[in-house]
């Protein structure tokens, strides 16, 4: 048996024809070759394949009996080549249909997959933008942030050094004040040490003029230098005053300078 079944029959080329044809694709395009073709003889090719669709899906399965040249019973054949036709031509209108509404759904898929993609080199591209204008943006603010503290220590070092000099100033004023105070401090004893000599002289001579009257006249000449002496002390000792407050002023002045630096300098 089954040599006469693998020899020509329509079984075994429907099949033939079903695994290396690719039947499916066509079918759904109707461009089935052996189904669209009605001029053929019977129709029998179209019949043929669609009996071989129902073989190979397993609807139902032939036996020696079915084949030409087996039974003699025709009129159920022809039922079942009617039941795989009709069921043939829903399947070919069920692809066709699914075909139909599956290419739009597909082209509007491919569509949107193209501008996804474009959006994404867009949003790739404005990335790199970004970054690289932030980097940018980062080296500026590095760049300043890096002068900021370079103008800082130039002028801390600048404040330094003026507040070493006016401090080194204020230090060589205030020894001339103290100097100057000093020469003062020295003049005035050796005034006071004048005056006490010439008290005791002006004593002595009152003594002396007490006890001898003719020495009126060198007492009256002594007298007259001593108020000369007086008045060119007394004189001294205004300037010697005036030169003391005037001293007095500058070390208060020199006292409010060094204080304020110091304040400036702890600020």
């Amino acid at each position: 048996m089954a040599p006469l079944i693998l020899e020509y029959n329509h079984y075994s080329v429907a099949a033939d024809i079903f695994r290396t044809v690719c039947f499916c694709p066509e079918f759904s395009t109707h461009q089935l070759p052996y189904c669209d073709r009605t001029n053929y003889r019977d129709d029998r090719l179209l019949i043929d394949t669609a009996i071989m669709v129902v073989v190979v899906s397993g609807t139902i399965h032939p036996t020696f009996s079915n084949m030409p040249g087996g039974s003699n019973n025709l009129l159920q054949e022809r039922k079942r080549r009617e039941v795989a036709e009709r069921q043939v031509k829903e399947t070919s209108a069920n692809l066709h249909t699914l075909a139909v509404d599956l290419v739009p759904k597909v082209n509007a898929l491919a569509h949107a997959v193209q501008v996804l993609e474009f959006e994404n080199t867009q949003q790739l591209d404005l990335e790199a933008v970004s970054q690289d204008t932030f980097l940018s943006l980062q080296q500026q603010v590095e760049v300043l942030r890096q002068h900021q503290l370079d103008m800082q220590v130039k002028l801390h070092k600048a404040m330094d050094a003026k507040l070493e000099r006016a401090q080194h100033e204020m230090r060589l004023d205030h020894e001339a004040v103290v100097m100057t105070v000093d020469n003062v401090k020295i003049e005035v004893d050796s005034m006071k040490e004048q005056l006490a000599i010439i008290r005791g002289e002006v004593r002595g001579m009152h003594d002396m003029g007490t006890q001898r009257s003719a020495d009126r006249i060198q007492f009256e000449a002594i007298s007259n230098r001593v108020r000369e002496m007086a008045k060119a002390h007394h004189q001294k000792h205004e300037l010697v005053l005036v030169e003391l407050q005037e001293m007095h002023d500058k070390l208060a002045q020199v006292d409010l300078r060094f204080l304020a630096t110091c304040q400036l300098h702890n600020d």
